[in-house]
């Protein structure tokens, strides 16, 4: 008789809270011979990087793919990136990632980011945006932790739909928080969540109407004095219209830009742009435009 194969599958159910299929990656970069590497990285999951680029000099680029390509019920995706003392690091995705609608118990989706950056050190965080499908239930949770003596820039973008595609965003829930501290102590704590009318994506106080948004953040404690002018050369780029709204400030040691958009490549595009117009001037490095970004 010929043995039982065995079926990884066994166990899980395919709806419902015994439904879970979950992803982590950890990832350390350092500094080695004036070049970072990724000197450390573990996972478990669909989800990997792809072989480090080396576009400007010592600073290490990754990309960092899920290849599922989008959330269901139960997914859970675990990130986590220490960037070491002296180590230069640029982070991006190759896609948006997309939370699909949830099953008929409306299970979560979770996804955890934790961003750790040492003293000396760079972190440019530049993912490309989520996208939540109709019937999406997700919550997002990233954490920001930086050294006085960091460096740190990180955008965020999130799209309700995709109604080029014709995918309208009719029902669904999310739970969004965002926390930057500095020496520990905690500078940013935000968060967006919806209300069960979904009355916040059309309130004055809310989304207006737009199906896009997105915050783009700097932090670099020893050039705080700085903040002004950055703050001004960031308005100078910003691109305010009837399908895009942008706003930039600055408080508690952190540069904020915010958009709400009807397109979001055009918000993307004009994030890029202030990314490009402030590189030099925040990280004394000239922008560099990761090849992913231009297929």
């Amino acid at each position: 008789m010929n043995a039982a194969v065995h079926n990884p599958l066994d166990g899980l159910s395919s709806y419902g809270s015994d439904r879970a299929w979950e992803a982590n990656l950890h990832l350390s970069y350092s500094l080695k011979s004036n070049r970072t590497i990724v000197s450390n990285m573990r996972f478990k999951g669909p989800l990997r990087v792809q072989r480090p680029f080396y576009p400007e000099q010592g600073r290490c680029h990754t990309y960092l793919l899920h290849p599922p390509g989008g959330m269901v019920s139960g997914d859970k995706i675990d990130i986590s990136v220490d960037v070491n003392e002296g180590a230069e690091s640029f982070i991006t995705t190759p896609s948006a990632g997309k939370l699909y609608g949830a099953d008929s118990e409306n299970v979560v989706q979770t996804q955890n980011i934790e961003l750790n950056v040492a003293d000396n050190a760079t972190l440019e965080f530049l993912p490309q945006e989520n996208i939540l499908f109709d019937r999406a239930n997700g919550k997002l949770s990233t954490s920001i932790n930086l050294s006085k003596s960091s460096k740190f820039i990180a955008w965020d973008m999130l799209s309700f739909g995709r109604p080029h595609g014709g995918y309208h965003f009719k029902s669904g829930s999310l739970d969004q928080l965002l926390q930057i501290k500095i020496d520990g102590k905690l500078v940013l704590h935000e968060g967006f969540k919806t209300d069960d009318d979904l009355t916040i994506l059309s309130s004055p106080v809310g989304m207006m109407g737009h199906l896009h948004m997105g915050s783009l953040f700097i932090v670099v404690p020893e050039k705080i004095e700085h903040y002004a002018a950055w703050t001004e050369q960031a308005r100078e780029l910003l691109v305010n219209d009837e399908t895009l709204r942008m706003a930039a400030t600055q408080r508690n040691g952190v540069l904020m830009i915010r958009a709400l958009s009807d397109d979001i490549e055009m918000l993307r595009n004009a994030f890029i742009k202030v990314w490009q117009g402030l590189r030099l001037a925040v990280l004394e490095q000239e922008p560099v435009m990761p090849r992913i970004w231009l297929t």
